[in-house]
């Protein structure tokens, strides 16, 4: 079916806004819905011909088998190699759990895979027993549905698949829970770095004294973006030069696509302490502090 649509609602003749409203295309067609514009149509009989154009390379698209690829060919060829370039950060938790989505897949063809096929698979996890030898919980389940989604989502954007069979799934329950360390654990937590966790003290203490999270923004953080001077300092990020007031810290965040600056204070964890802002200052200068090369937030931690 093809219409005239304007500012998101349908118009007909006789409209005062129908000379200057657009065609759209909308309808069904192997389980897919299909509803976009068509720019180019000038008249009605422009927009059906579009319209019949777009089935036909739908159809062509399903059906052409030499253009199909299996399952674990996908994620190992396309899938993994884009998520290291793009999101880095999540390739370990993403070939932890592909693990058991290739068992259940194999190498099965993209387009094979049906809403019926998930269902198959959530049902095979729910409740079963895991390593520790407890039941697996609803929001591990969850946690496969959404890698399987996304390698479907990715595979729609290459045009391998004409749908996510995933889409409107329903996941599972999740267990509400809000944890966070209170004062009375802190020191639990730091008598246990001893030995062989010596090396996590400094940074655990930074991290505990200013809110920041680990790999993400703790280990990006660099001892010239730290403004523990008087003074306000200025710091090149994203382009410009951005504003570190005194007491401030600029986190520049070097994984996602776009760089992102974000300045936060160095007492923005909670009420302020002065005695453990000192601890905190003294603790980060430690950690930068062993020689003129460790010049970088990673480095430093790691060492």
């Amino acid at each position: 079916m093809v219409y005239k649509r304007w500012k998101g609602k349908k118009v007909k003749p006789g409209d005062p806004n129908y000379d200057h409203a657009r065609w759209w295309m909308e309808y069904r067609l192997n389980g897919r819905r299909v509803h976009q514009a068509i720019p180019e149509a000038r008249t009605k009989a422009q927009a059906e011909r579009a319209e019949v154009s777009e089935r036909e390379a739908i159809s062509n698209r399903r059906y052409n088998r030499g253009t199909d690829i299996g399952f674990r060919d996908y994620y190992d060829e396309f899938y993994l190699p884009w998520l290291k370039e793009k999101q880095g950060s999540r390739v370990i938790d993403a070939e932890s759990r592909v693990k058991k989505l290739k068992a259940f897949f194999r190498n099965r063809p993209l387009r094979e895979v049906t809403r019926r096929d998930v269902e198959r698979f959530q049902t095979s996890l729910r409740g079963k027993e895991t390593k520790r030898q407890t039941p697996r919980k609803g929001a591990t389940v969850n946690r496969y549905i959404y890698l399987l989604s996304a390698i479907f989502s990715r595979a729609a954007r290459h045009e391998i698949v004409d749908f996510n069979p995933c889409s409107k799934f329903e996941q599972e329950p999740e267990a509400q829970r809000e944890r966070y360390l209170t004062p009375a654990e802190r020191p639990k937590l730091m008598e246990a770095l001893v030995d062989d966790l010596e090396h996590l003290r400094a940074p655990v203490e930074v991290s505990l004294g200013t809110g920041v999270r680990k790999i993400r923004e703790l280990l990006e953080l660099r001892i010239e973006n730290v403004n523990f001077s008087g003074l306000s300092i200025f710091r090149p990020a994203n382009g410009r030069d951005v504003e570190v007031r005194p007491n401030w810290f600029l986190l520049v965040d070097r994984v996602k696509r776009e760089t992102s600056t974000r300045v936060r204070h160095l007492r923005s964890a909670g009420p302020y302490d002065p005695k453990c802002y000192r601890h905190v200052r003294q603790k980060y200068a430690g950690i930068f502090g062993r020689g003129s090369k460790q010049t970088n937030g990673a480095k430093g931690f790691g060492s």
